[in-house]
């Protein structure tokens, strides 16, 4: 019988997204702290959402507009505009390393 080893890059690879995955919950917990306190109407009209409290697939869905539409730059503020552009480029970071490993998988799977 034949064991499988599983490559060692596949491990580096859910290491890094377990990692941003942690980055990207700190990212947003302060992108929303900042917006409660400085944006306070702003941060209404997207839902006032939180990491747990006021999670829903509605808040998520129009914070994920707001953030990949840029309407946070509207506001004038050089560190929500920071913050915004970085959650931006995290997002776009997993969502490439996220399809990355679909196709991997599919590769794999039909060699």
């Amino acid at each position: 019988m034949e064991t499988y080893v599983t490559p060692w890059p596949v491990y580096v690879f859910l290491g890094i997204a377990v990692l941003i995955i942690i980055w990207w919950f700190i990212s947003v917990s302060s992108f929303f702290s900042y917006m409660a306190k400085n944006h306070p109407q702003e941060y209404k009209t997207i839902g006032s959402p939180t990491l747990l409290a006021n999670n829903t697939p509605n808040n998520n869905i129009s914070f994920l507009r707001y953030i990949l539409g840029d309407k946070y730059i509207t506001l004038d503020d050089p560190t929500l505009t920071k913050k915004g552009t970085f959650i931006k480029k995290l997002f776009y970071t997993y969502l490439s390393g996220f399809i990355l490993l679909v196709i991997g998988v599919f590769a794999v799977g039909n060699s």
